[in-house]
């Protein structure tokens, strides 16, 4: 018999930036993003090859989304390649209200060609907001892409810009 998966529990909740989708398993948050109008959160999931019997309960992760946005510390795991992992975890190394851009943030993983896959990295960033793929702009500064809109991008900067320098 074939063990049980554990649940992966996710909703969509409100957020400063939009509709957020949120999932965790065993308590553990393992997904943020937001969702773009007529996006489905399980394909999203399922795009994100998350691990778990899926199970939908908005009003249940609602106070976990407060939680974040309200800048109260939450259990969180970013699974991903190596690689992936050692971007990610270059990106959590910016101050808040700061930016890097790609070529930066591959040389600062020793890895000063990689521009393009760190940039690949970034794009499969399984928490947005947490980890700060919103810092990461060109070289010459334009904001590039951002896997939920360019919108959300700059309102996350302009939020940082202010909440940073107070």
């Amino acid at each position: 018999m074939k063990p049980a998966q554990p649940l992966l529990a996710y909703g969509v909740c409100t957020s400063p930036y939009g509709p957020c989708l949120l999932a965790t398993r065993e308590g553990i948050l393992v997904y943020l993003g937001f969702l773009a109008k007529g996006e489905s959160p399980e394909a999203i999931l399922s795009e994100a090859k998350l691990t778990g019997t899926p199970a939908r309960d908005d009003a249940a992760l609602e106070p976990l989304a407060k939680q974040i946005f309200g800048g109260q510390p939450v259990a969180y795991e970013a699974h991903g390649t190596p690689f992936q992992q050692q971007v990610w975890a270059e990106l959590q190394r910016i101050p808040c209200g700061e930016k890097r851009t790609y070529a930066q943030v591959a040389e600062a993983i020793g890895q000063p060609q990689a521009v393009r896959a760190v940039g690949t990295a970034i794009g499969k960033n399984p928490l947005a907001y947490l980890i700060p793929c919103h810092r990461v702009v060109r070289t010459d500064g334009s904001l590039g892409g951002f896997r939920w809109g360019l919108e959300v991008k700059r309102r996350l900067l302009a939020t940082e810009q202010f909440a940073c320098a107070v």
